[in-house]
């Protein structure tokens, strides 16, 4: 059974469906059905019960002449059948009725499986694909392979049927031992593919084993070798072999993705994809320049222009640089990735982030992430930004939550989506919650500091000041200046100790003379210390500024406290964000 907070989102698509809309005794047998499943009470699923507690039948009726629930079974059985073959074609999750029984049958499913009339989807592959190993180079090689795994992943990913973990996943499970039968286990996986990469001089050979995750067997195995120029084809090779053996259809390569790359090109790309995967504040080298390399070599090479764009988009998250400056030649970037391969969905994925969090256009951001999943409907980055992008700035937090929880379903170690649910949870009050995801997040990657400011907010609702102290400290070892400062104001004067929250505070209004500060956060370590001009005259610098830390106003906590000012409104319309649903108090 998948996670029942998946479910719970899963049931509320196909509530919400076309198919289901005009269906109001359907949803709500559909829903009754759904939530005995998830109680896992199959024993009291009789007819009788359903027609007394669904169809409000008298006790003790007849259910030989009133066959209300089986005729209502029916055509929820159809119903599911058409919603999963049409709309539901993407869900994650299937949920069908097989005849003669009232019990749901509630699974993963595979992307674009057509369920055959009157019997439920087949089952999907869930697969793992391990990090390869470098088995020549050393560490200074391993960015290589790396690579390579992330592209076997990502044209894996194009097979109907076939559900692919996403890269976080499978590397954070570099270098250690893997017992198949746990890996089945903890990520409900049906096989797994391990491998490693051997180069020498200017050829490269990658060696594959394709294992069922039930008993550990070795499906297939096999080796592939080619000159360094065509490794770009070694994904495609690979795919298309591990697609025929699992009997699945691969799709083939786009021209824009298959073309031969220069060794150079390819190179300093796969080096910008290893540093900005492993991102940190400030850090060296900047996969930036690397990207920036690869265009130089090859302008006419997309994914580098994509690349590009999430880092210079990053930059001005992390107030690095001004977003005027660096923004615009991320939005040029990514178009010109779309110019040059406009089938390139990582590069929608990167346009409806920007149109968030610069462009601050909900509308824009929703059909650039809606057409990414289109063209790959397991991408775990696309349904992640779809709940932290378009739904959260909008206020509709639990619909964003359900997208977050998606995206978990398919990379489940990922220390990003795990803070986007723990910031879901604090702004919905769920603190215990929220905290349990920060530290998980945390827990995984121990240099990850939006993990450490994620679990401050709970911590501090939960009367936890010991603990919120160690992560402010955690927090610093790697995280810039200013934001670091900005929470720990914010934290001095919640607990009272209002005299260093001033200092720090002024200290950062003096840094502000002199480089770039997000005005936004700034904002709310003033209202911290109940300093309401100061907080407004910040917001509106950086509205000027393009902050994209703006788009949270509407929804982070901190700011609430401005949410029966007569100016708020008004901020709020600048901000493009909805005005009744983001200034209601919770």
């Amino acid at each position: 059974m998948p996670d029942s907070d998946l479910v719970r989102h899963s049931l509320g698509r196909v509530r919400e469906s076309r198919e289901f809309r005009r269906s109001p005794g359907l949803q709500s047998f559909l829903s009754y059905l759904v939530e005995s499943a998830l109680r896992k009470d199959d024993g009291t699923l009789k007819e009788s019960v359903i027609g007394v507690e669904v169809f409000h039948r008298t006790p003790g009726y007849d259910t030989k002449a009133d066959p209300i629930v089986r005729v209502q079974a029916n055509r929820l059985r159809g119903k599911l059948e058409r919603y999963y073959a049409t709309e539901g074609a993407q869900d994650l999750i299937c949920i069908s009725l097989p005849s003669g029984a009232y019990v749901l049958v509630i699974e993963r499913r595979g992307f674009d499986d057509r369920p055959v009339a009157g019997s439920p989807p087949a089952k999907p592959t869930r697969l793992l694909v391990l990090p390869l190993t470098t088995l020549t180079g050393g560490r200074e090689r391993e960015f290589f392979s790396d690579g390579l795994t992330e592209e076997l992943i990502q044209r894996l990913s194009s097979a109907p049927g076939l559900q692919v973990l996403a890269r976080t996943t499978a590397m954070a499970l570099r270098g250690k031992a893997h017992d198949i039968a746990r890996l089945r286990e903890k990520f409900a996986v049906d096989a797994v593919i391990e491998g490693g990469v051997r180069q020498t001089q200017n050829r490269v050979n990658v060696s594959l084993r394709l294992m069922a995750a039930k008993d550990g067997g070795c499906i297939w195995s096999g080796q592939f070798e080619r000159q360094l120029e065509n490794a770009t084809q070694l994904a495609d090779d690979v795919a298309a072999t591990v697609g025929r053996e699992l009997k699945l259809r691969v799709a083939e390569a786009r021209p824009a993705a298959a073309r031969a790359l220069a060794p150079a090109v390819h190179e300093a790309y796969l080096l910008g994809r290893y540093f900005f995967n492993r991102w940190r504040p400030e850090q060296s080298p900047d996969p930036a320049a690397y990207f920036r390399s690869a265009i130089q070599l090859d302008p006419t090479f997309a994914p580098a222009y994509c690349g590009l764009a999430d880092c210079l988009h990053l930059q001005a998250v992390w107030a690095q640089a001004s977003p005027l400056e660096v923004m615009p030649e991320a939005v040029s970037a990514v178009e010109k990735a779309l110019a040059l391969d406009p089938l390139l969905a990582d590069a929608h994925r990167a346009l409806g982030v920007l149109h968030n969090a610069f462009h601050w256009d909900s509308a824009a951001c929703e059909k650039s992430l809606s057409r990414c999943l289109e063209l790959d409907s397991s991408s775990a980055a696309g349904r992640c930004e779809y709940g932290l992008s378009f739904l959260t700035p909008l206020g509709r937090l639990d619909e964003a939550r359900g997208w977050l929880m998606e995206a978990r379903e398919l990379d489940p170690l990922s220390p990003h989506i795990l803070h986007g649910l723990a910031a879901n949870d604090s702004c919905c009050g769920r603190h215990e919650l929220a905290l349990a995801n920060a530290r998980k997040a945390v827990e995984l990657d121990p240099g990850y500091t939006l993990g450490y400011w994620a679990a401050i907010g709970p911590l501090v609702a939960l009367n936890r000041w010991e603990e919120a102290e160690e992560a402010i400290r955690r927090a610093q070892e790697s995280c810039p200046r200013v934001y670091t400062e900005i929470v720990e104001s914010w934290l001095r004067a919640v607990q009272g100790r209002v005299d260093e929250a001033r200092r720090i505070l002024a200290g950062l209004l003096d840094l502000r003379t002199r480089e770039y500060c997000s005005d936004a956060c700034l904002a709310f370590a003033a209202l911290a210390l109940g300093d309401r001009a100061l907080a407004l005259r910040l917001i509106a610098e950086a509205i000027q500024a393009r902050d994209p830390h703006v788009r949270t106003l509407g929804v982070h906590p901190a700011y609430r406290e401005l949410h029966d000012d007569p100016a708020w409104p008004g901020i709020l319309r600048q901000a493009g964000l909805p005005v009744r649903e983001a200034a209601t108090r919770r």
